[in-house]
């Protein structure tokens, strides 16, 4: 043991030798530390270049020792022709310090998921080398990706069986309950003009049954906006808001520039509830007369906004009560590529941005 220490040393004391590192860097301690670290240590001199990695490292990136001392680890990790390592590079060296998930290569020229710190050492404001530590997170990435795969087909299934029972509300329930309405003026028509208890008893079935078809209707199109399919994203959305504003009173202006009169189902729908969702926070929770809705497309993407000028909430109360929305929002748009925001205030409102790639999504519609 204590040979492979002392082994261990000279190997330092050589790595070492001709750089300007503080010596503390070299210590017994601080090199038993770096060789026995589960994670992939690396440190490097003021050119850049390796002068130390431990055995996870070497591990991790299936190099030996001798071929990795000396060398720039950008030349060994990095993909071929990544943007990013220059300029990763160039930061750490300038002497800031990075943090971030990547991906890197092995010697096999297989991919690794890591996470990297990078930390400089500075002398005299000069930068003086580097430590960098990599985590290998492959499986954690792979987990998340199972995991956002699960959320998605969730999502996907709890859509369709929406639209299955928003069919069977409208084709049986709603047909049977407008047979009965029939059937009820049939026996009004039929009943004595003298019984007018009998009369009005029927007026007042009939126009439950109205009532109760109206709300059936209605709830159909909740579950599943089936007019996306025959009238497109925009007219939905302007029907959508026209709704709204009867039930609550409140006036919500809708505008939309450049939108595609075909967008993909997954795109379209996910919109459409985004926009749902936030505008039903908006008549619940805001406490405003008014609410903006904008829809607008470009080549490379479509972007919602639903904004007013409400209450708005403080972020701490993202985790209860209408706080389930927003995680339902961002479900659905990480689902599809797309990235969204909401940014609020108390007594200032709340603006929610939503986003979706658009020339690949148009581009894979069937011609």
């Amino acid at each position: 043991m204590l040979h492979a220490l002392e082994t261990s040393e000279s190997r330092f004391a050589v790595a070492f030798d001709s750089s300007p590192i503080p010596m503390a860097i070299t210590s017994p301690f601080l090199r038993t530390l770096l060789e026995s670290s589960p994670f992939a240590m690396v440190v490097g001199g003021p050119d850049h270049r390796v002068q130390f990695s431990n055995q996870a490292f070497q591990r991790l990136f299936q190099y030996g020792e001798h071929e990795i001392i000396g060398q720039d680890p950008d030349d060994l990790l990095c993909l071929p022709n990544d943007p990013d390592a220059h300029a990763l590079t160039q930061r750490v060296m300038s002497g800031q310090s990075v943090h971030r998930a990547t991906v890197l290569r092995r010697k096999d020229g297989t991919r690794v998921e890591v996470e990297l710190h990078a930390s400089p050492l500075m002398l005299g404001g000069t930068f003086a080398g580097y430590f960098g530590i990599y985590q290998d997170i492959t499986s954690r990435v792979e987990s998340a990706a199972k995991l956002r795969g699960l959320r998605n087909r969730l999502t996907r299934v709890q859509d369709e069986e929406r639209a299955h029972i928003a069919r069977e509300l409208h084709d049986h329930t709603s047909q049977r309950l407008a047979l009965l309405a029939l059937r009820l003026a049939d026996l009004k028509r039929a009943s004595s003009d003298a019984d007018q208890s009998m009369t009005e008893a029927l007026d007042t079935s009939i126009q439950l049954v109205d009532e109760i078809a109206v709300d059936l209707h209605r709830l159909a199109r909740r579950l599943h906006p089936s007019q996306l399919e025959y009238i497109g994203l925009t007219r939905a959305l302007a029907n959508l808001c026209d709704e709204y504003a009867r039930q609550s009173g409140m006036a919500i202006d809708f505008a939309s520039a450049d939108v595609p009169a075909t967008l993909p189902p997954e795109v379209a729908v996910c919109l459409y509830r985004v926009a749902q969702e936030a505008i039903r926070n908006a008549v619940k929770h805001s406490g405003t007369a008014r609410v903006h809705v904008d829809l607008r497309a470009s080549e490379d993407v479509i972007r919602l906004c639903v904004q007013d000028a409400g209450k708005g909430f403080v972020e701490r109360t993202v985790a209860g009560g209408p706080g389930l929305g927003l995680v339902s929002m961002a479900e659905r748009i990480d689902s599809i590529g797309g990235a969204w925001s909401v940014v609020s205030e108390i007594d200032r409102g709340t603006r929610i941005e939503a986003s979706a790639p658009l020339r690949a999504a148009l581009r894979d519609l069937p011609a």
